[in-house]
């Protein structure tokens, strides 16, 4: 019955459960090692309790989580997971997650009594992150909690109440991740909960420790952000196609490898990365960054037409995090070098909320690309690094629909048709400069300038890239059509070209980014 209990419900809440080692608990389930005499009947108790809940919910096709909220008992302070009680009578201690700080010691009992179903084998899906909701499990007030927020002057804004014309309203909290409402305790407690265990999660880790540093972190932020100072939170944000062997430091944030697609039990299906390669790798990759986060609170939160006057930091914050996403994907692209560009695709988002009424994920589902996956090697990855370098030093805000473009044709587009017009879209933003008239002459002029030094291969190159700028314009105009052997071809060459461009600015010319007339400078001066 001990293995059938790990499979269901974890290794990790059954170590803890029974006061064993998990090291130990594995040797159990092997047959190297005895259950020592004096924790046989425990054993048995619990293996057979976890295996009727379990079939209890799946006669009532009710979610394996559901069963760890039913296993509670009273106390005079509200209810005890079962759990701990069982770690109690197989001589354990249970965590204390004190740190001296008035609310969060206040906190601490509530995250003790949570802290095995966060522990437990997660659900897949969403409803892994939802069913950690302290409700749920026990809907007991808790009066110190609440008497500690109200003694925090920070804190206290959150759910505090004023008079208004001579009635008592709550305080409304918009939160710049798009949140707006007014917070109970029962609530906050949810909130708190749910971003330490996401924190934990994904940084500090499960064990006590690390659930100890994630608390005191989510206080920390919230204490800040409830002053209406602008803060910041972890933001995690996977992205396909593409297998990492190691952690890579980009400016922005830290890319790692995926790991199994099972460990991140939270993201649907549908948003996983597949497997390829040789050694059949986990396509993926995780990028953890930071988001700013801004709370405001006041009483009249709606302007006259009904709508929510958002913290100005919103827009702010998503186009940040929106421009941390396409540098990691530019930095790939560029910093690989394969005939058809390597390219990555955003796949979900996981955010360390303190007041998030939701799991504070969303997902993509995972649509197929228009290139091959790629697998690192260790070698790569310094490549990696110094281009996400060029790309944070460099102004690009000239170029950026030549990145959108770039981005859209190997990651978007399907039809190698549109990636083909994405791609001398791109050619346009950066060497069509201010002036009017002769575009595909100057275009390809500034283009074979850039790539080639020897004169004749220069006129050669104009002619050809010519040739392609005029294909292209015939096919958006209706006047010529493509087969699909055409298309991936002329694509291919586009990509190609628009590459090898975009590395010698950004490598030996990055100057010339900020200038719009760059393509006059280009074949006057170079």
């Amino acid at each position: 019955m001990l293995e059938p209990a790990i499979r269901h419900f974890g290794a990790a809440l059954i170590s803890y459960t029974l006061n064993i080692d998990e090291t130990a608990l594995q040797a159990m389930v092997a047959g190297e090692e005895d259950v020592a005499a004096e924790s046989r009947d425990l054993l048995v108790l619990v293996t057979r309790r976890l295996e009727e809940e379990r079939i209890r919910c799946a006669i009532a096709d009710m979610p394996l989580s559901s069963a760890l909220f039913s296993l509670a008992e009273e106390i005079p302070s509200g209810k005890r997971s079962v759990f701990n009680s069982w770690r109690l009578a197989a001589g354990g201690s249970l965590p204390d997650f004190r740190t001296g700080d008035p609310v969060v010691d206040a906190f601490a009992p509530i995250a003790m009594e949570m802290y095995p179903l966060c522990i437990a084998k997660r659900m897949e899906g969403h409803f892994g992150l939802i069913y950690l909701t302290h409700s749920f499990f026990d809907s007991t007030e808790r009066p110190d909690f609440e008497r500690a927020v109200l003694e925090d002057s920070a804190l206290r804004r959150l759910v505090d109440v004023e008079e208004r014309e001579g009635r008592r309203v709550k305080a409304r909290v918009k939160v710049n991740t798009g949140q707006s409402s007014a917070i109970f305790m029962q609530e906050l407690q949810n909130s708190i909960l749910n971003s330490t265990y996401i924190y934990a999660r994904m940084r500090s880790g499960l064990d006590v420790q690390g659930f100890k540093v994630a608390l005191e972190n989510t206080f920390a932020t919230l204490r800040r952000a409830a002053t209406g100072k602008l803060t910041q939170i972890p933001v995690w944000i996977g992205f396909n196609n593409i297998a990492v062997p190691g952690r890579v430091e980009l400016p922005w944030g830290t890319v790692s490898p995926y790991g199994e697609p099972n460990g991140f039990e939270f993201v649907p299906g549908e948003a996983r990365p597949s497997r390829g390669g040789e050694d059949s790798a986990t396509l993926g990759f995780v990028l953890e960054t930071k988001r700013d986060y801004q709370i405001e609170i006041d009483y009249d939160y709606q302007n006259e037409s009904g709508e929510i006057q958002w913290p100005a930091s919103m827009e702010r914050a998503e186009l940040a995090m929106q421009r941390s996403c396409e540098r990691t994907q530019l930095a790939f692209t560029l910093g690989i070098d394969r005939t058809l560009p390597a390219a990555c695709s955003r796949s979900w988002t996981l955010m360390a909320d303190p007041l998030s009424m939701t799991t504070g994920l969303s997902s993509h589902m995972r649509a197929a690309m228009p290139v091959d996956f790629y697998v690192v090697n260790d070698t790569e990855i310094y490549s990696l690094e110094h281009w996400a370098g060029l790309i944070h030093t460099a102004s690009s805000e000239k170029v950026e629909i030549a990145l959108r473009r770039l981005i859209s044709a190997t990651t978007e587009r399907r039809n190698a048709v549109d990636g083909f017009v994405d791609a001398v879209v791109a050619w346009e933003n950066i060497f069509a400069g201010t002036s009017q008239g002769e575009l595909s002459f100057r275009i390809c002029a500034a283009m074979s300038k850039l790539l080639e030094s020897d004169g004749e291969k220069r006129l050669a190159l104009h002619k050809t890239l010519v040739a392609m700028y005029n294909s292209r314009s015939k096919v958006v105009h209706g006047a010529k059509e493509l087969s699909h052997e055409e298309a991936v071809a002329a694509r291919g060459y586009a990509l190609d070209v628009l590459l090898r461009c975009l590395r010698m600015l950004y490598s030996d010319y990055p100057e010339l980014l900020t200038d719009v007339d760059r393509s006059k400078r280009i074949i006057l001066t170079l």
